[in-house]
């Protein structure tokens, strides 16, 4: 689960047109790093969650690292993106909302670090 970080901000300061390049900006960076066999859909607001299945939390934790720095080096109108990033793995007993609050719990855990990072 992907949030971007301040998002209100973004909106507030520069308009939602701005917000709205935001958002596509994100969407391509989580393109850029994911493939076919994943899934990828706006969350929210300002979030994003990304479902790869057969990947190990190690192997998802690398392909964050990847969005991570596609992301710090997006530059719009000199305004820098931020994002926290909590990753769950799905366990075949659980649901897929045991999944998403997993992943939601690691998400908070991220903003609650400082933002701009990724937990698990």
């Amino acid at each position: 689960m992907i949030d971007i970080d301040h998002f209100k901000l973004f909106n507030d300061l520069h308009g939602h047109a701005f917000g709205d390049k935001v958002l596509a900006e994100v969407g391509a960076a989580i393109k850029k790093v994911t493939d076919d066999k994943h899934f990828c859909a706006r969350y929210g607001s300002e979030e994003f969650v990304v479902l790869m299945p057969g990947i190990s939390i190690k192997k998802a934790l690398l392909i964050v690292e990847r969005f991570l720095e596609s992301i710090a080096s997006t530059n719009i109108y000199n305004d820098y993106i931020q994002v926290s990033t909590g990753i769950a793995q799905h366990q075949s007993n659980n649901s897929y909302d045991v999944l998403l609050n997993k992943a939601d719990v690691a998400l908070i855990r991220a903003k609650n670090a400082g933002r701009d990072c990724v937990k698990a």
